[in-house]
């Protein structure tokens, strides 16, 4: 969600203030249109379909059993250890139930592909290996995005939709060059 952030920022303000971006691991829209391609459908990234994108967000409104605690676990690689899965959870609840429902419905529904191609930064695009984002929406940004970068944390040493997390010194670097790269001046 934080990308959908950063894309709200530069619809609203502009890069005036900003020196380079970061997008990690977040496909430009997640809800697929029934009337989308295949291909179109791989580029947004689209692995939601409305039944299921509703199903998620009743339940999550509801007062029954908390459906986060699932999705956080089905985003992370199976080796992440007890204590930081806990803390992932633990921070998903953080928001209000129906806040976060109406969050991730407002995320999964809006379409930033758009503007991509609108966005003069330099910019590295993330990706992990997350089941929930597909790398071809991932590589799809890096190559709409004039002189972007892109990097791949892959599964087998953390690359999930956790990779700061789940391998901190390979996230760590990426980011690091990229900054170092792009220094405001």
């Amino acid at each position: 969600m934080g990308c959908a952030v950063i894309w709200s920022y530069l619809e609203l303000f502009g890069t005036d203030r900003l020196a380079s971006l970061l997008l990690v691991d977040q496909m430009p829209c997640a809800l697929r249109n029934p009337a989308w391609t295949g291909a179109q459908a791989l580029e947004a990234g689209a692995t939601m379909d409305p039944t299921g994108l509703f199903a998620f967000t009743d339940r999550l409104r509801a007062d029954g059993d908390d459906p986060r605690p699932d999705f956080v676990t089905e985003v992370v690689s199976e080796g992440i250890g007890a204590d930081e899965l806990a803390w992932l959870v633990e921070q998903g609840q953080t928001l209000d139930r129906r806040c976060a429902a109406d969050l991730i419905f407002d995320v999964a529904t809006h379409d930033w592909r758009g503007l991509m191609a609108h966005i003069g930064l330099p910019t590295l695009v993330l990706a992990g290996d997350s089941v929930n984002v597909p790398i071809a929406s991932q590589r799809w940004m890096w190559r709409q995005i004039p002189g972007a970068q892109f990097a791949r944390v892959p599964g087998r040493r953390g690359g999930t939709h956790f990779p700061f997390l789940e391998n901190p010194q390979t996230f760590n670097d990426v980011v690091s060059q990229h900054l170092c790269a792009h220094r405001p001046g």
